[in-house]
């Protein structure tokens, strides 16, 4: 069994341009590589979870979120990092389809754990929009809210708050 950090995507580790669909624009979140690494050198597997609507809304492809994923291993290769996973709702939220991987739904956590052993007791979220807040909450880890992306607009989350995902990183490796 892992100890394991969940990421949100954008907003999280990328800065977020609203439907990203081209790799050329990802850009990391400062210090985004550099806390991957030291998280990596810690012990944790890495896996994202992403709601990726633009899919299901006809916006990007599936295979425009994986050259987005890629673009994303290859700026954090130059940190000697590494994502162990990455896991995405394609779904449309305005569907009357309900789907059980929209966050914060715990399906793209059951789709990880096919593939990683995973020690949820050992285990944290990141991520910028209460639906990563209460996936991790529907899991029983501790999440993180950072301030970036969307999360500088929430108001209402009194758990563990950070400005960037570096602090969130020295929070976990601080055992808090």
């Amino acid at each position: 069994m892992s100890k394991t950090v969940f990421l949100d995507r954008d907003g999280t580790i990328i800065v977020d341009k609203h439907y990203l669909q081209n790799p050329d624009d990802v850009e990391l979140i400062p210090d985004a590589g550099l806390s991957l690494a030291c998280l990596n050198r810690a012990g944790y597997q890495i896996i994202v979870v992403s709601n990726q609507s633009g899919v299901g809304r006809g916006v990007f492809t599936e295979m425009d979120v994986m050259l987005v994923n890629a673009r994303i291993d290859d700026l954090i290769f130059d940190y000697g990092a590494r994502i162990d996973g990455y896991y995405y709702c394609p779904h449309d939220p305005d569907e009357s389809f309900k789907c059980n991987c929209r966050k914060p739904a715990d399906g793209l956590y059951r789709q990880a754990l096919s593939k990683f052993q995973i020690d949820l007791s050992q285990s944290w979220m990141i991520g910028d929009k209460m639906s990563d807040i209460n996936f991790a909450l529907e899991l029983g880890i501790t999440p993180i809210l950072v301030k970036t992306g969307y999360g500088k607009e929430v108001q209402d989350w009194c758990g563990l708050v950070s400005e960037s995902i570096r602090e969130a990183t020295l929070v976990i490796l601080d055992g808090k």
